[in-house]
């Protein structure tokens, strides 16, 4: 088991879920959650999203738990997650983040 997995499996006994009760939560199947935490299969940015939303937890301390962004503590780590991201997506989509972060960073919202 990985940190997310234990973190996961804690939580659960925390709040007395069974994993059946979290994938119907995240509309997910219970062997899908099964998987995860059996480590067949990988936790991923979108397990990560759903889990972080029906917990109240940011998805960046999930991801890190999971080992999907490695964190280096002289670097904000919402810029880290971002650049994280980032390098999951192709050419079109990367130019549309910047071109969006160019246009937020002339005109920011208070």
């Amino acid at each position: 088991m990985n940190d997310f997995t234990l973190w996961l499996q804690e939580e659960l006994l925390r709040r007395g879920w069974s994993q059946a009760q979290l994938a119907k939560r995240i509309k997910r199947s219970r062997q899908s959650i099964s998987a995860v935490m059996t480590g067949k299969n990988s936790v991923t940015i979108e397990f990560c999203d759903l889990v972080a939303d029906v917990f109240n937890e940011s998805p960046e301390s999930l991801y890190k738990l999971a080992g999907i962004v490695q964190y280096n503590d002289d670097v904000d780590p919402t810029a880290q997650t971002v650049l994280s991201l980032l390098s999951d997506m192709n050419d079109k989509s990367r130019s549309d983040v910047l071109q969006y972060t160019r246009l937020r960073h002339k005109n920011p919202i208070d």
